[in-house]
């Protein structure tokens, strides 16, 4: 049955409703009880529909089945059979059913578009009452408030929407206009939960913010208290009601913890994945560390920068965006606001890049102690990349070589649960390759780390960095890139860099890659020749050419001479 002279603008979900009745009349006795308590004939749009549910809830109160004969038999003596489109339509509901066991998803489609639609109601009486000259504003007000406050209240409300990350919970009613955000939430000894709660309202002729100060979630005084104090702010909600289950989501949120989860290797498990490959894993921590104006920063606006250009954005260089990082966050504890909107300015001169937003946030406090309000901007913007800056400072004034300094730093951001960035410096006594400064478990926390190695030509505003991987977890070390740095007064530009033209690069450089350049530059070499010409030793060399010849990156042309199989050139 059809109706060719319904509004397509108007919320409704037909089907959604002939399932709900269809299930009434197959199982009554399991599903008309509960589809009573949770829907009213109203709630229909169709007026079919809203025929055959009174009829339902009249055989009900009898104490009678809704059978497809009884209902049948009911809606004739009422005299509505034709109204309804006659008895093949009631056939025709039940054959719409399937399974009642996702009836829950169904009642709630038609709460929804029930309540849209007293919306729009409601709208159009609001838009008269602003049209009615014989009425002051303030009454208009008054009644427009009591318009959308009788659909609040009313026995079709819809179910909070809730958002929550450890430490914070965030519940909006739409219907009522109301929405609860909870941060800094924390379980005392004593099993109660504390934190800061403030309540707003998007509610026309009310002040937005209703309350906002620290909350006790397990007192009934507190809840009274508050209840009082929000009802002479805004008399219309059932605030003990609702302050009741907002009390009750946010202790079953910080008190369930991650579930256990359960896997098997059978199981079809994708391998670690790129937010930007090669250098950001997907939802975990890498670091980027090197020493002072070794471009770390400037390299950490780029991939920033990278992320808010989005997948959509053709390729920079060889890295690609693999993941939707919505608007980064860049966490700043070194400089301001207009330090880094100036370099940004200047990158996207250079390069040729459309604009596109950042988030930033100057850092005073340590990261741990911060990151409640910090999880709250994660939470309101949808972030997905975060960048710290820099390590150090983020960990706050604790002795960074002491474990519970990066213990403490790790544990707060893991409740971000974000993909991040973490510029660190290199330790000051550290030999060779180099090391992240403080304590090994900040190397120990992250899933990745990049070493920055740079030479810059005096008074020619030009930097070469070699960023080379020095750990990853479970996948291989990455081939190390060059970028090559040029800072106009205007503009800054980047580009791909040869390794081979970066000095301090020699030293970070693995062995393999060493050999394969000097083949690649001078021809055909013995391993005594290699050995001297890259100061290595020829017991370190002889073993190199062997794994270098069996994974065909070099080939022995003759006895004791060898020469580069592939030229990979742009590899290096």
């Amino acid at each position: 049955m059809t109706n060719s002279k319904e509004d397509p603008a108007i919320p409704k979900n037909i089907e959604a409703e002939q399932v709900v009745l269809g299930s009434a009349i197959l199982e009554p006795e399991k599903m008309v009880p509960v589809l009573l308590s949770k829907l009213k004939p109203e709630d229909f749009y169709r007026r079919p529909h809203r025929v055959i549910f009174r009829a339902i809830r009249d055989l009900f109160d009898n104490g009678k089945p809704s059978d497809v004969v009884s209902l049948a038999n009911m809606i004739e003596e009422q005299g509505n059979m034709q109204k309804i489109g006659g008895r093949l339509y009631l056939n025709e509901l039940m054959d719409r059913v399937t399974t009642t066991a996702s009836m829950d998803h169904y009642v709630d489609i038609i709460r929804k578009k029930a309540t849209k639609r007293a919306l729009i109601e409601a709208g159009s009486r609001i838009t008269e009452a602003g049209k009615n000259a014989g009425q002051t504003p303030e009454e208009a007000i008054k009644n427009a408030q009591r318009l959308i406050s009788e659909i609040a209240l009313s026995d079709d409300k819809l179910a909070p929407i809730v958002e929550s990350i450890e430490g914070a919970v965030t519940i909006e009613w739409l219907d009522q206009q109301i929405k609860a955000e909870a941060v800094g939430l924390k379980e005392q000894r004593g099993g109660e939960i504390g934190g800061h709660l403030t309540i707003t309202t998007t509610m026309p002729g009310v002040p937005s913010r209703l309350r906002s100060a620290s909350f006790n979630f397990c007192a009934l005084r507190t809840r009274e208290q508050w209840a009082k104090s929000l009802n002479e702010r805004m008399p219309y909600p059932d605030w003990p009601g609702l302050l009741e289950d907002m009390c009750t989501i946010v202790v079953d949120r910080v008190r369930a913890g991650d579930p256990v989860q359960i896997f098997s290797p059978a199981d079809d498990v994708p391998p670690p994945e790129y937010a930007i490959e090669p250098l950001l894993l997907k939802g975990e921590p890498t670091i980027l560390f090197g020493k002072p104006s070794s471009t770390k920063s400037y390299t950490a606006l780029l991939f920033c920068y990278l992320a808010a250009l989005g997948q959509d954005f053709d390729p920079f260089l060889w890295f690609a965006v693999h993941d939707d990082l919505g608007v980064p966050l860049y966490l700043d504890w070194e400089a301001k606001v207009n330090t880094l909107a100036w370099r940004a300015k200047l990158l996207t001169r250079g390069m040729g890049w459309p604009d596109r937003e950042l988030a930033y946030r100057r850092c005073k406090h340590s990261l741990a102690d911060d990151i409640d309000q910090i999880r709250l901007e994660v939470l309101k913007r949808g972030t997905k990349l975060v960048v710290i800056d820099s390590l150090g400072l983020a960990a706050g004034d604790r002795d960074l070589n002491a474990s519970d300094a990066a213990t403490r730093f790790y544990g707060a951001l893991r409740t971000l649960d974000v993909t991040s960035l973490i510029i660190a410096h290199t330790a000051k006594h550290s030999l060779g390759r180099g090391s992240v400064f403080g304590s090994t478990f900040f190397e120990a926390g992250a899933r990745s780390i990049w070493q920055v190695v740079s030479d810059s030509d005096e008074g020619a505003f030009t930097v070469s960095a070699g960023i080379q991987h020095r750990k990853i977890n479970d996948a291989p070390l990455s081939r190390p890139f060059g970028l090559r740095w040029e800072f106009k007064p205007d503009m800054v530009t980047v580009e791909r860099e040869d390794l081979r033209k970066i000095p301090s690069m020699s030293e970070h450089r693995a062995t393999t890659d060493r050999i394969v350049e000097l083949l690649l530059s001078e021809g055909i070499l013995s391993p005594t020749s290699i050995a001297k010409k890259l100061n290595l030793p020829e017991s370190t060399v002889r073993p190199t050419l062997t794994n270098l010849t069996n994974q065909h990156r070099v080939t022995r042309v003759q006895r004791g001479q060898y020469a580069a199989a592939v030229n990979d050139r742009d590899k290096c």
